[in-house]
């Protein structure tokens, strides 16, 4: 996501994939950039992705019909503690 800071839009869509380079480097710096994660970094249980499949799969389903919206908030969910101590 692009920080609430920045009056910039990038992309229709929130929140959006960068490719690896610096620039999504620099949403791990431990200071507020132009790009912020809007979601936490979240571990995928190797021997049940049910959880991850699921979330997924409730995704795919719901575009179809309008049901996906807009997150209310950024970041979508809380980030403190994947990786940065905030």
């Amino acid at each position: 996501m692009i920080s609430p800071l920045i009056a910039t839009k990038l992309s229709p869509i929130d929140p959006f994939n960068l490719d690896p380079t610096s620039d999504s480097g620099e949403t791990l710096i431990p200071m507020m950039g132009h790009y912020q994660v809007a979601w936490p970094f979240t571990p995928i249980d190797q021997g049940d992705r049910t959880e991850f499949i699921g979330r997924w799969l409730g995704w795919f389903c719901d575009a179809p019909n309008g049901n996906v919206m807009h997150p209310s908030q950024m970041p979508e969910r809380e980030i403190g503690g994947s990786w940065r101590r905030v």
